[in-house]
């Protein structure tokens, strides 16, 4: 019984190991963390500097867009890319609305937040 077990979780374990050793792009990630961070010690300090008697500076941070890229799979590559080149500051208490024709893009936007 035991050996059917393992027999029937090897398809399983085949479909982990390919997963697991797709390429990925960790290089990117890191570097792009790096840019966030020193970009968001850059922010902190820019709040501390104009509200120095705040005690959470979180609730004064904006949300910063900044060329975002997003793909995913669909039939049409041409619409399973969203590329947004520039910067959006979205700040907080304020309220946004993202405006396009469908399929533009502002779901997967709203999902990305």
């Amino acid at each position: 019984e035991a050996l059917l077990e393992m027999q029937a979780s090897i398809d399983s374990l085949r479909h982990i190991t390919h997963v697991m050793n797709l390429p990925t792009d960790l290089e990117e990630r890191r570097l792009a963390n790096e840019k966030r961070r020193v970009k968001t010690l850059e922010m902190k300090e820019h709040l501390m500097g104009q509200y120095p008697a705040a005690k959470n500076l979180l609730d004064l941070e904006p949300i910063l867009l900044e060329d975002i890229e997003f793909s995913y799979k669909l039939g049409d590559p041409d619409l399973s890319r969203v590329n947004l080149q520039g910067r959006i500051t979205l700040h907080q208490g304020s309220l946004s609305a993202f405006l396009g024709p469908p399929s533009e893009g502002k779901s997967t936007l709203l999902s990305i937040l």
